[in-house]
């Protein structure tokens, strides 16, 4: 990988094109994000397609990158009101969350609980398979191992709190 060295700067930025395409999608997502939490879909959906167009290039659609965009495209189909779209990139999530990470790692419980989530969304849900994948993302949320830099104590514990509500406010089994 070669390196381009900015003067007085003492950092380096990767130039080769696989590492340029992966860091633009992830800007992309970060804006597709960005207009989403402003209820603003139809702004969202370019970026997100982008972001797509260049993981292929890159060939990183099995990569953490892909992961985080296929939450945006959860959310994106949300907005849609698209159900089964929601649920079918939810279930991709969680299939990539498994081929990238433990089990207990907070990408797999984010996963769990976006197809939790999301299976609560669409007529006659599937409420037993939702309470399992939204219980096992609250006991990683709540572990204290899972704490990190990346992912720190208020993130989690707010993400437990956020699913142990959405618990409570479903009807009793």
């Amino acid at each position: 990988m070669s390196h381009e060295h900015h003067e007085g700067c003492s950092c380096a930025h990767p130039t080769d094109d696989t590492a340029v395409m992966i860091g633009q999608a992830q800007n992309l997502t970060h804006l597709a994000q960005h207009w989403l939490t402003r209820s603003r879909p139809d702004l969202a959906a370019p970026f997100v397609d982008l972001a797509q167009t260049l993981l292929h290039k890159a060939r990183a659609t099995n990569s953490e990158q892909q992961f985080w965009l296929i939450t945006v495209k959860i959310g994106l189909a949300q907005a849609r009101e698209a159900k089964a779209t929601a649920v079918r990139h939810a279930r991709a999530g969680l299939a990539l969350a498994r081929r990238l990470v433990e089990d207990a790692d907070p990408i797999s419980a984010i996963a769990c609980a976006n197809l939790g989530e999301v299976l609560l969304e669409i007529d006659n849900p599937p409420q037993e398979e939702a309470r399992e994948l939204i219980n096992r993302a609250i006991a990683v949320f709540s572990d204290p191992s899972t704490v990190s830099e990346k992912y720190n104590a208020g993130y989690l514990n707010a993400g437990a709190a956020h699913f142990r509500e959405l618990l409570q406010s479903l009807p009793p089994q």
